[in-house]
Formats: C-alpha cells, structure tokens, sequence
C-alpha cells in the first residue's frame, strides 16, 4: 500500500468518525444511549432472562428440550414480555434447547475454529500475515 492510499485511508476513518459524533450530538441520534443507558448492572435485564432459562434447565434431559424452546419458555412465562424474546445468550440458549451435548458440541466447533484459525495465521506469509 503506498503511502498515499494511506493518507487518504485515514483521512477517510478520521471523517467517518467525525461525522458520526456530529450526527450523535447535534441531530439527537442515540447511538450512544444503550451505553451510558439505565440498568448496567444487570446487562439491561439480560441477567433476569439467563437466570429464567438455567432455572428451568433440567440437567436429566442430555439433548434438551427443543429447537428455541428458551424463546417459548421466556415468552410463555412473560419474562421476556419487556426485556427481549430470546435468552441474548448463545451458550445459555443452546444449553436449554440442545441440552449438554449440544453445548459440548457448540464449545467443540468453537474450539475447532479457534485452532484452524491460529494454524491459518502460522502458515500465512506476506501480505496474508498482515491480514
């Protein structure tokens, strides 16, 4: 990359950024609001919906209870009715809807992808190294 391609690449971010900050402060668009927002200390309610769903989680069953029935669970039990319908939590949802062995084999692919993805980088030379 030379080095003009540089200068106009942060020219860009730094324009980008500026906009973004005028357009949050001076047109009243909340894109920080979520963050400077109410209830940190629960994850905005998150908590309340993790804690619902490993309530009900019943250990016995190894392949759990369904496709989405963390999302079925919530919203029969009006849990969910002002925070969100779905636990927000992939590790909590699969433990719920695949039970133990679908979040061992979550934790397995996730694991797999982890590897393949440091060997990719060991192997990798030049410009692909920098990527």
């Amino acid at each position: 990359m030379t080095s003009r391609a540089r200068i106009a690449l942060t020219a860009l971010g730094l324009t980008l950024g500026i906009l973004v900050l005028v357009l949050a402060t001076n047109g009243h668009v909340p894109i920080f609001d979520r963050f400077s927002g109410q209830d940190i200390t629960t994850f905005n309610g998150r908590l309340y919906l993790w804690q619902t769903v490993l309530d009900n989680f019943d250990p016995t069953k190894l392949l759990g209870n369904g496709l989405q029935a963390s999302d079925l669970l919530l919203t029969n039990l009006r849990v969910a009715s002002s925070i969100a319908t779905a636990p927000s939590n992939l590790f909590v949802g699969t433990l719920y809807d695949h039970g133990v062995i679908g979040l061992i084999l979550l934790t397995l692919v996730f694991i797999t992808l982890f590897i393949s993805l440091i060997a990719g980088m060991r192997k990798a030379t030049g410009d692909h190294r920098v990527l």
